[in-house]
């Protein structure tokens, strides 16, 4: 949908279409909650040892 509303152009004519679809979209509170909970565990995690950067894949 996104892909839609590339350029200011395609956003201003199709503005309205894409808010009604913002406001008809559902949140739900889990979802947020994991992806705080993932951005909780990387921001605990500040000084990770070389073996678990390595199995992560980060070099």
């Amino acid at each position: 949908m996104r892909q839609e509303y590339r350029t200011p152009e395609s956003r201003r004519q199709y503005r309205q279409q894409y808010s009604d679809f913002l406001d008809t979209s559902k949140y739900y509170a889990d979802v947020f909650q994991r992806m705080i909970d993932k951005i909780q565990h990387l921001v605990d995690d500040t000084n990770p040892s070389p073996e678990k950067v390595l199995q992560q894949g980060h070099f």
